[in-house]
């Protein structure tokens, strides 16, 4: 017996030490697949959009919503048992909203509340209602009654200006606060009969309050109004605010999934945590699936070579009150603060947004020098991409968190998956719920992610610099240039920096096939780092918020001057052709239609030396106020309109000699780099 129960043990451990069966270990899309069918991204999707500070939800940067989740995330990160699991602190100014609504007569009517906007005393803010069309234009604000000491009603004014500008020129008209109505054929936001929308309203915190209320209730308004007796009404804006400087706090958590080196290297995942309402797929969906896919990872017993960073940031909705620039707050902290040394360590972002919507194709946002290989990605795992994709033409956008780290210098994607209805009907509204979630799709999305992953990982890394050097190369000519007003001798410089580097970047993508691997770490380090140099250098942001390249705002800038200059050169000046090249000018549309209190106000705000730039600082061309010669012309003072128009364009020149000076000292440094490489 003792024979028999020996040999039995015997038998048991040999069992115990032969090799498990490979489906004891799956396959990164296999734990993917276990984990959707297991509901758990889904869980971390109720559970986040379950939380809010107001009755409508709201997990707004720096309060106790937004600190919930990101306790729930940083959680989960450890339970998966991802290494340096932590929240960093973000100074924010905390908008923790507690809700708002306007009555009439015995109608109380829910308000969405806007952050950026003052409060109101606990009984509100009562007065007459005055009801102002054209979503809130100046000639509409003079053809109204007088609105001073009285709450003003516009309509939704965002398919036409950011509603700022009508929100300050109630102000500086004496309101004491402003109902914006739904608008509901609006093609941008807020469409809808009964939505409620919520954004930062770019305001100013000393100003007056303002709050939105559905398009069906401000049709009821416009109806009591239009029945010929003055209307009273009662706005309550209810809310609490932590100063950064008085110790307002959000959190960005972070997570590492280790890599085999210890040289530094990463890959960067991101999203962002904060949400409008329940934020469904702004951006919770994208947490959930950043998550997962780390749950998968471990899962799978993936072993990157690089270590992969999942980051999720807090204030990209919005992080500091009065201050155009007051969203990407967490990234841009993280990009320039906390991990200012991530530049030329991190080989590229990945950053997540709007997951997912049924039949939306995936949408990807990337540098120049990622958009081939992105490209290569999407036609080689067609399976993965049901609904197609769409490679955006434009340059990387300053609406998401992949901006601010790319102005840092690191090369970023931006992935979302939303049709075209969703930003006019659920975008920043209630309707932003978990019954939009395509979960297979979303499942789908997160391979491919992962893919791109992976390539980040392995073997040479898939910058093309050719893509970089000819988008640059397409907004450079030498002779526009000079017929601009620029230094023969300047333009002529960047132009041939310009071409040595699209020579020196095509030889290169066209040897890198050809690069053993033995030289792999070496010239991917250096490819990181003339990223960072290019990206750092190059990223900029034009009047209206688009990416550019630093020369670019201040050249149509002088083209505008220029037609406008030559229009009044003439011996009998056009000023028709005139006043039409300074609307091109910066920002002069809004001067257009705004008095021009509004418009000096809006423009202070993106001024060197305004307090609060955020991610902009540095990185902006001189915003240009022309409305003072646009008057002159009007009032056919055509000699004084040309002197300060002459002289306005004398400092352009001189702005923008400089700027194409500092590009040809980029390119001229980051090009005997590529060359070392071939």
């Amino acid at each position: 017996m003792k024979r028999f129960l020996f040999a039995l043990a015997l038998a048991c451990l040999l069992v115990l030490l032969l090799p498990l069966p490979a489906l004891a270990v799956p396959s990164y899309d296999q734990a993917v697949d276990k984990l959707f069918e297991k509901g758990y991204p889904q869980r971390i999707e109720e559970y986040l959009t379950s939380l809010g500070t107001s009755p409508l939800g709201y997990r707004a940067a720096g309060t106790t919503s937004e600190h919930q989740g990101a306790l729930y995330i940083a959680e989960t990160l450890r339970a998966i048992g991802l290494r340096h699991v932590r929240l960093e602190p973000v100074p924010i100014d905390a908008w923790e909203p507690r809700g708002a609504s306007v009555t009439i007569g015995d109608r109380e009517m829910v308000a969405a509340q806007l952050v950026d906007c003052p409060g109101t005393p606990p009984e509100g803010i009562t007065g007459e209602l005055v009801y102002v069309p054209d979503f809130g234009s100046a000639a509409a604000f003079d053809a109204s009654p007088d609105v001073t000491d009285k709450i003003v009603m516009i309509d939704n004014p965002l398919d036409s200006w950011w509603w700022q500008l009508p929100f300050a020129e109630a102000y500086f008209r004496g309101a004491k606060a402003v109902i914006v109505a739904g608008y509901k054929d609006a093609a941008g936001y807020g469409a809808g009969e009964d939505t409620l929308f919520c954004f930062q309203a770019s305001f100013d915190s000393k100003f007056i309050p303002v709050v939105w209320v559905t398009w069906r209730d401000g049709q009821w308004i416009q109806e009591q109004l239009a029945a010929g007796e003055p209307v009273g009404a009662t706005v309550k804006n209810d809310f609490k605010i932590t100063r950064a400087a008085d110790g307002g706090t959000g959190y960005n958590v972070i997570g590492v999934y280790p890599g085999k080196k210890r040289n530094g290297e990463k890959v960067l995942v991101s999203a962002h945590h904060d949400a409008w309402f329940q934020g469904a797929l702004d951006d919770t969906g994208a947490c959930a699936n950043a998550i997962t896919m780390a749950k998968a990872m471990r899962i799978s017993g993936y072993k990157p070579q690089r270590d992969v960073v999942f980051l999720f940031t807090t204030g990209e909705e919005y992080g500091l009150a009065d201050s155009w620039y007051g969203w990407l707050v967490g990234a841009w902290w993280a990009a320039s603060h906390t991990h200012k040394d991530w530049a030329g360590k991190v080989v590229g972002q990945l950053n997540i947004e709007l997951m997912a919507m049924k039949d939306a194709p995936l949408s990807m946002g990337a540098v120049p020098e990622w958009k081939a290989w992105l490209e290569d990605m999407a036609t080689q795992n067609p399976e993965l991409l049901p609904n197609s994709y769409a490679l955006r033409a434009k340059p990387i956008s300053t609406w998401n968190d992949q901006w601010p780290f790319t102005a840092e210098g690191i090369s970023s994607v931006v992935f979302a998956a939303d049709t075209a209805p969703y930003h006019p009907n659920y975008y920043h509204t209630p309707y932003d719920s978990v019954d939009l979630m395509d979960w297979e799709y979303l499942a789908q999305i997160n391979k491919f992610i992962f893919r791109c992953e992976q390539q980040l990982d392995r073997g040479l890394l898939p910058h093309r610099l050719g893509g970089l050097a000819d988008s640059l190369a397409a907004t450079v000519s030498v002779s526009q240039l000079v017929a601009d007003g620029a230094d023969p001798d300047v333009a002529a410089r960047l132009g041939d920096a310009v071409a040595d580097f699209q020579s020196a970047s095509g030889a290169y993508d066209a040897t890198r096939d050809s690069i053993p691997a033995s030289r792999f770490g070496a010239v991917n380090e250096a490819v990181v780092g003339i990223a960072k140099e290019l990206n750092s250098n190059l990223t900029q942001s034009s009047a209206w918020d688009a990416t550019v390249y630093p020369h670019e705002q201040v050249m149509w800038d002088l083209e505008y001057l220029n037609a406008a200059l030559a229009a009044l050169d003439q011996t009998e000046p056009d000023s028709a052709t005139a006043l039409e090249a300074l609307v091109g000018v910066g920002m002069t549309w809004y001067g257009i239609n705004f008095s021009h209190e509004t418009y000096t106000w809006e423009l202070s705000r993106h001024m060197p030396d305004h307090p609060v730039l955020c991610w902009a600082e540095g990185r902006l061309a001189p915003f240009l106020d022309v409305m003072p010669q646009y008057y002159q012309i009007e009032a056919e003072q055509y000699a004084a309109a040309t002197d300060g128009l002459t002289a306005m364009r004398a400092a352009q020149v001189t702005e923008l000699n400089m700027r194409l000076a500092d590009m040809a000292d980029v390119l001229e440094g980051v090009t005997p780099q590529i060359e070392t490489l071939l």
